[in-house]
C-alpha cells in the first residue's frame, strides 16, 4: 500500500511538470509567433515608407 501511495505521489508530480513544460512550450509558441508577426508588419512598414519617400522625392523633381 505505501508503494502504492509512493508511486501515485509520482504520477501526480510527473503531470505537474508535464502540464509546466507544457504550459511553457504554448508560451514560446505563442512568443514566437508574436514576434513574427511583428517583424512582418514593421517589414511591410518599411516598404510603405520608402514608396512614399521614393514617390515625394520624384514628385518634388523639377520638370524638365
Amino acid at each position: 500500500e505505501r508503494k502504492s501511495f509512493m508511486l501515485e505521489a509520482k504520477i501526480s508530480s510527473l503531470r505537474s511538470e508535464f502540464e509546466s513544460v507544457k504550459d511553457e512550450l504554448n508560451k514560446m509558441y505563442l512568443e514566437e509567433e508574436l514576434k513574427k508577426e511583428v517583424q512582418q508588419k514593421n517589414r511591410e512598414n518599411m516598404t510603405n515608407l520608402r514608396r512614399e519617400k521614393k514617390e515625394i522625392k520624384n514628385a518634388n523633381k523639377p520638370k524638365k
